[in-house]
C-alpha cells in the first residue's frame, strides 16, 4: 500500500509492501519504547490514538499519521494557508514564550505545555504573525487550536 507519513511539516512517501521504510530504504519500527530508523535507535515515549502515533523525542512531540495518497493531496490542495498550532494531546499551558500579535519565524518557540507530566515546547510551523488562543494556566483537549500563524504578506 502506498501513502504518506506526515510529521509536522515533513512528508515522507511510504510503501508498506515490505514494512514501513524511509525514502532511502531504511526500515522504521517502534519496539518497547525505542524508535528504530534503520540502524539508529532512539528511546521515545509514545502513545497511539487511532491512526496517529504520538512520539516524544528530543523534547518535542511528533505526530506520525498515515495518509491515503488521494486524501492527502486533496487536503493539501484545499489548505487555507493559515498555520494552526494544535494541541498534540490534552494538557495545560505552562507558559507563553511569544506574545500575541508578534512576528515569528519558522521553528520559533511559542509556548510550553504540560501533558502526562512532560513539558513540551510548541514551535511555529511557519513564519508569520502569531495569534494566541490560550493563556498561561489554561487547560485544553487534544486537537484544540492553541495558536494560529497568519502567513507573511
Amino acid at each position: 500500500m502506498q501513502g504518506y507519513l506526515v510529521t509536522g511539516d515533513t512528508v515522507i512517501p511510504l510503501a508498506l509492501e515490505k514494512g514501513p521504510r524511509l525514502p532511502d530504504g531504511r526500515p522504521v519500527r517502534l519496539e518497547e519504547g525505542v524508535l528504530h530508523l534503520g540502524s539508529l535507535r532512539h528511546p521515545v515515549l509514545h502513545a497511539i490514538d487511532g491512526d496517529t502515533l504520538w512520539v516524544h523525542l528530543d523534547g518535542r512531540i511528533h505526530a506520525l499519521a498515515w495518509h491515503d495518497p488521494v486524501d492527502f493531496h486533496e487536503a493539501a490542495a484545499s489548505s487555507s494557508g493559515d498555520n494552526i498550532v494544535a494541541a498534540p494531546m490534552p494538557g495545560l499551558v505552562v507558559r507563553l514564550i511569544a506574545a500575541d500579535g508578534t512576528a515569528v519565524e519558522k521553528d520559533d518557540a511559542l509556548l510550553v505545555i504540560e501533558s502526562m507530566k512532560l513539558e513540551t515546547t510548541l514551535r511555529a510551523p511557519a513564519a508569520g504573525t502569531l495569534s494566541l488562543h490560550v493563556a498561561a494556566g489554561q487547560g485544553f483537549e487534544r486537537g484544540a487550536p492553541l495558536a494560529t500563524i497568519a502567513p507573511k504578506d
